[in-house]
């Protein structure tokens, strides 16, 4: 029930984090920064994130938490289950055609040719 709460979080996170992400303006650097254009803004000191991005930082660092949640989480599961023996039901049906491979088929037996004169 935990596991599934988590990978729906993280679902969520994860479509929230990409529409938070193409919502935010741009920063006005790019090409013209290159050539001079983006000092204007040093001039004013640092900008401080708006809320926008300290909602996606906030949304990252849940992000990552949940992904290595779920990655200590998930192998356990699936080794109890092995235990468990839920998967060792293909195992049987496989050593089903090596046993009927292992049969040797009868081989027809016809009665000696005469060589021809």
């Amino acid at each position: 029930m935990v596991t599934i709460l988590l990978i729906v979080l993280h679902y969520t996170l994860c479509v929230s984090l990409i529409l938070l992400i193409l919502l935010q303006t741009g920063k006005g650097g790019g090409l013209a920064s290159a050539f001079g254009g983006g000092a204007s803004e040093t001039v004013w000191g640092t900008r401080r994130g708006n809320i926008m991005t300290r909602i996606t930082a906030g949304g990252v660092t849940l992000f990552m938490i949940t992904s290595l949640l779920l990655a200590i989480i998930l192998p356990k599961q699936a080794s109890v289950t092995q235990r468990k023996g839920m998967l060792s039901a293909p195992a049987q049906q496989q050593s089903a055609p090596a046993q009927q491979q292992a049969q040797p088929t009868p081989v027809p037996q016809s009665a000696p040719t005469q060589p021809a004169k």
